[in-house]
């Protein structure tokens, strides 16, 4: 059972030396100026390959083609990829 009388004691821990402190300032100081370099690559990688991206996507073209047929049956594929047979209400074969 732990004895309650030294739970309430204040441990005194020796005081850092400053150059202790000093030299852990300095890693931590360098470790966030690479953090930070590592951040700002990541951002330029990122907006590059979406420029990248863009101008892949732009080299293709919509072509439009307008096909006319003797009996007036057109067959397209529609925009939610349904073929629609363009058969004519009049149309009988």
């Amino acid at each position: 059972m732990m004895d309650c009388t030294n739970c309430n004691r204040k441990v005194e821990y020796p005081p850092v030396p400053f150059v202790v402190h000093e030299n852990m300032r300095a890693q931590m100081d360098l470790q966030i100026r690479r953090l930070i370099r590592v951040i700002v690559l990541l951002v330029v990688l990122l907006v590059g390959s979406n420029m990248a991206w863009l101008f892949y996507e732009e080299q293709f073209e919509t072509v439009r083609v307008q096909q006319e047929n003797d009996r007036g049956i057109n067959n397209f594929i529609g925009n939610d990829g349904d073929i629609n047979n363009g058969n004519p209400d009049n149309y009988l074969p």
